[in-house]
Parts: structure tokens; C-alpha cells; sequence
């Protein structure tokens, strides 16, 4: 299920967008919750979106590298409930980020 490798990835790089939209000159990570940090110098409601970002950033190793889980695989360890969610928290970072800019 790679909605989750791509809800991670989806809202990193919009708030990436906004930072690039504020005038950032360079933007590095993956981290969402630290995107988000970042972006609240510029919109201080980005810190309300801090867990929502956290939920997110714990796809990005185990959903990318065949050992990022330990004794499974991400195939193993995800279901669709997972994949609804992480759809759902990267639409409203997403959804925040179109409305900041």
C-alpha cells in the first residue's frame, strides 16, 4: 500500500512549497512535524498541525526500505485503515498549505 509512502511524501512536499512560497532560500528533511516547525515562522498555525505531521513522518523509513521494520515487511504491517488515515491527515495538511499561500 503505498498510499502511505505517498501521504508522508505529498504533505512534506507541500509545506516544503509554502516554505519555497514564503521565500526560503533552502529547505532540507523529510520530516513533516520539522516542516512544520519551520513553516510556523512564517504562519504560526502550522504548529496546530504538528501531530497530524507526526502521524505522518512514522511511514517514511518503514515504508520506503525493506528493513525499516524489523522482522516484517510494510506490505505485512499496514492495512487499508492504515492507508484511509494517512490519505486523510495528508489532505489536511495539504488543504492547509493551499490556503496559506
Amino acid at each position: 500500500m503505498n498510499e502511505k509512502k505517498i501521504s508522508q511524501q505529498a504533505a512534506e512536499k507541500a509545506i516544503k512549497a509554502f516554505l519555497y512560497s514564503k521565500g526560503a532560500d533552502f529547505v532540507w528533511g523529510h520530516s513533516v512535524v520539522e516542516s512544520c516547525v519551520s513553516a510556523a515562522e512564517y504562519d504560526k498555525n502550522f504548529v496546530n498541525l504538528k501531530s497530524t505531521a507526526a502521524s505522518l513522518d512514522k511511514y517514511y523509513i518503514p515504508t520506503r526500505y525493506p528493513d525499516g521494520l524489523p522482522g516484517g515487511i510494510p506490505y505485512e504491517a499496514y492495512d487499508r485503515d492504515d492507508a484511509k488515515m494517512a490519505l486523510d491527515k495528508s489532505k489536511k495538511i495539504i488543504e492547509y498549505v493551499k490556503s496559506a499561500i
